[in-house]
């Protein structure tokens, strides 16, 4: 759903197609023409653009408005899923995809420059693919990787190096979906930042982020 009006909604689905609806009018507003099946779509922070990665490789920077595609760049050369989301009121993008040798990675990106990215950072060899969540009250990027037993998480901010690394969440149990929950959910009299549901084989466990008092 878009992040700042009310009944609209984007979609992306096997055709290859993203649509923007009007949810009361059950109406389609834009289709955006893709070549391949699409793996994400997302919305910046106050919905004014568009985010989209497909099989082809390729990120797309899309206006809602109007459906063109303003920005297109190959954002990581492995052929398996690739996943985004906007980093809040940064202005930037974060991808996560593999490369060729299949190590996964996640990039920075500027939306007004996508010649190159602002930031690359190798985080390992694995199958699994990662799932990016960006809290934009403490400024963490939090990434899971289905299959994965850990949670890695890092400081976001707007100079170089652009990143840091936290720390890891470890469980022994692998995920097979992450969801954040509403900040309201979080209990503050704890020191508590964010909290996650974490589906596994067999169950959801709440996952709960302490920030230390100083």
């Amino acid at each position: 759903f878009h992040p700042t009006a009310e009944h609209v909604l984007a979609s992306g689905s096997a055709d290859t197609t993203v649509k923007v609806w009007d949810v009361m009018k059950a109406e389609c507003k834009v289709t955006i023409e893709h070549r391949e099946l699409l793996q994400d779509v997302v919305w910046n922070w106050d919905g004014s653009m568009l985010a989209t990665s497909s099989k082809d490789k390729i990120m797309r920077l899309v206006d809602p408005r109007s459906g063109s595609i303003t920005g297109e760049v190959e954002a990581h050369n492995g052929t398996k899923t690739s996943k985004l989301t906007f980093l809040g009121t940064h202005g930037t993008l974060c991808s996560v995809g593999f490369t060729r040798q299949s190590k996964r990675q996640f990039k920075i990106w500027d939306p007004r420059k996508l010649s190159t990215p602002t930031c690359t950072t190798d985080i390992d060899q694995a199958a699994g693919v990662i799932m990016p969540f960006y809290d934009e009250g403490t400024n963490l990027l939090f990434l899971g990787g289905k299959g994965d037993g850990n949670i890695r998480y890092y400081e976001i901010v707007n100079e170089a190096p652009w990143q840091f690394a936290i720390e890891d969440f470890r469980a022994t149990s692998p995920c097979r979906g992450l969801a954040v929950m509403p900040t309201r959910s979080v209990d503050t009299t704890k020191c508590e930042v964010v909290r996650m549901l974490k589906l596994t084989s067999n169950s959801v466990e709440p996952l709960s982020f302490i920030a230390p008092a100083s």
